[in-house]
């Protein structure tokens, strides 16, 4: 009663308390920006990398169909309640997940490589500079493609994650959807190799 279509609402759908009409600045229900903008902390250390990719997938769609950016939404139709708008969380919000879906980030001494078609079918491109380099991650419908400087590491077809260290070598592959997926790893070689990723699983490269 937690998961709903639109996680998290603020308490159980099925709760005799839940408040609809939902009214403004409610906790009796509606689903909370804070609240999403603070699920990665814990969902990542928990190791529920695929649900979080269901929870940022559904607000981003949210908030992509809304006029501005408002403080909360009906857990159930993804529709937020009206207010005066401008609101910081949700703007986080959806600057956060972008970057966890189809970005790469640096997490301390690795690079997180989120290679995944963007769900309406045009390519992202997102680059981070580091001390080793400049990392640059291209995500289309043919798939991603990794490089460091301008030169091609990998490229990559299904969705998956993968983990490198900062000059860019391949160290895991991690299941950050919530379905099976056949990806392929290709190098600047031409060598392939292809794998099977559950959600939520590790697989070491090394």
């Amino acid at each position: 009663e937690f998961w709903a279509p639109y996680p998290f609402p603020s308490i159980a759908l099925d709760d005799p308390a839940f408040s609809r009409p939902i009214p403004r600045n409610s906790w009796a229900g509606a689903s909370q920006a804070l609240t999403a903008l603070r699920a990665p902390r814990w969902m990542e250390r928990y190791g529920k990398r695929a649900d979080l990719t269901q929870l940022m997938r559904q607000w981003v769609k949210a908030i992509a169909g809304a006029a501005d950016f408002f403080q909360q939404m009906d857990p159930v139709s993804g529709q937020f309640t009206p207010d005066r708008g401008g609101y910081s969380p949700a703007a986080l919000v959806l600057t956060s997940f972008a970057w966890r879906l189809w970005g790469v980030r640096r997490i301390g001494p690795t690079l997180e490589w989120n290679c995944r078609p963007p769900e309406t079918g045009n390519a992202v491109r997102s680059t981070l500079a580091t001390e080793r380099g400049t990392a640059e991650l291209a995500n289309s419908g043919e798939g991603a493609t990794l490089k460091m400087d301008g030169r091609m590491l990998l490229d990559v077809r299904g969705r998956v994650r993968l983990i490198t260290d900062l000059a860019g070598k391949p160290r895991w592959l991690v299941g950050s959807e919530p379905a099976l997926v056949e990806v392929t790893l290709r190098w600047r070689n031409g060598r392939t190799a292809n794998f099977q990723v559950l959600p939520d699983a590790v697989i070491s490269l090394a």
